[in-house]
């Protein structure tokens, strides 16, 4: 049959009415809900991103200063290579002056012991020693101590000698101590000395 427009309808279900609602609204308050949460994840993304950055950046700038530490451990010892193989039996004591001014720890209490008989064997030997070629290596070491190879090409004259020049060749370990922003030789391994 049909239906005339007189006809009354049901009313309708209130569950019915509840889920319409809920469905309208459920969309209003995700969009309001990721609105609240989007500033708060790109807040977390930019303090995660800053802290590696921050961590990084740390990271690079400790092995800058090791590799900045162990150049300056090479040259020191270069330049205390040059300070210890260079010496005439004539003035000494400029020269343990400058050996001792590079020195520290147990090499200084060894060279220090051990000058007066230096001394006396240089003097009688009439040794002179110059200098002709230095290479240096730090092997290891950080911001506070390093651990270097140094190579030391020289020629030695001497009574021996008949006072004319030989070539030679010395060989040393050295570890040295940062003390006070100075590297000092505090350790010094050479089987052709003392």
């Amino acid at each position: 049959m049909a239906k005339h427009s007189n006809d009354v309808l049901d009313p309708p279900d209130s569950e019915a009415v509840d889920d319409l609602a809920s469905d309208s609204t459920e969309p209003a308050t995700k969009s309001k809900l990721r609105a609240r949460l989007l500033p708060a994840v790109g807040v977390l993304l930019l303090a995660a991103s800053t802290a590696s950055a921050v961590y990084f950046y740390l990271q690079y700038d400790e092995k800058r200063d090791i590799v900045d530490a162990s150049a300056a451990a090479s040259a020191a010892a270069c330049d205390y290579a040059q300070e210890l193989a260079n010496f005439d039996f004539n003035t000494l004591d400029p020269y343990f002056a400058g050996v001792l001014a590079g020195a520290t720890g147990e090499w200084k209490t060894q060279f220090e012991t051990r000058q007066n008989d230096l001394r006396n064997l240089y003097t009688q030997g009439q040794v002179t020693s110059k200098v002709t070629e230095v290479q240096c290596a730090t092997v290891s070491g950080d911001s506070d101590t390093a651990q270097a190879l140094v190579v030391i090409g020289e020629t030695i004259s001497s009574v021996a000698t008949e006072g004319k020049p030989q070539a030679g060749q010395l060989t040393m370990k050295v570890t040295l101590d940062n003390v006070d922003g100075r590297w000092l030789v505090s350790k010094l391994s050479a089987p052709q000395m003392l």
